[in-house]
């Protein structure tokens, strides 16, 4: 199997980083620890406020991702867990199931 190149190992860093920055800013205590479905940067930023259990868990993956990039501390990591999970507890559900979106 070929390794990956400077260039490459660079451009995956960058896009790594950038992709973390995406949770980072936008799942935070002023959002339940919730993530938003997208951000529209064209042609206004908005922010899509709504999210689904797709987003949900794709957050607490990129929780876990930051931390094995070393974006944040374990500390960090179990507390963003546990807010978002404290989030989702709250949220209504049919016999157990989360909404397709909140």
């Amino acid at each position: 199997m070929k390794s990956l190149g400077t260039g490459d190992k660079l451009f995956l860093r960058s896009l790594a980083r950038r992709t973390w920055f995406y949770f980072e800013t936008f799942a935070g205590p002023e959002d339940n620890w919730l993530p938003p479905d997208n951000f529209q940067e064209v042609p206004n930023p908005v922010v899509a406020t709504r999210t689904s259990p797709t987003n949900l868990g794709l957050a607490l993956l990129a929780n876990l991702a930051a931390r094995d990039f070393g974006y944040v501390s374990v500390g960090r990591l179990a507390q963003r867990t546990a807010d978002t999970l404290g989030s989702m507890e709250g949220l209504d559900r049919y016999r157990g199931h989360f909404y397709n979106w909140y």
